[in-house]
């Protein structure tokens, strides 16, 4: 059982440390102006800006979820 706490806390990790990267590359696309300017700035590929796009919008899309929950009650 503690090999499968580890691996559940490294995973946990792996989440945050990706929402985390997601925030600071949709700044980044902010600051440089377009997904490839961002991607030449950060050296990452634009596939990589695009899917960090992503769980970005996906994890706002969640907050707003949460935030109409909340507001009903």
């Amino acid at each position: 059982m503690a090999v499968v706490d580890t691996v559940d806390k490294a995973e946990a990790k792996v989440r945050k440390a990706e929402a985390e990267l997601a925030v600071a590359v949709t700044e980044a696309v902010q600051v440089f102006g377009d997904e490839q300017s961002a991607s030449e700035g950060l050296d990452m590929p634009v596939e990589a800006v695009r899917r960090f796009l992503g769980m970005g919008r996906d994890e706002a899309a969640k907050g707003d979820d949460v935030a109409e929950v909340d507001g009903q009650s």
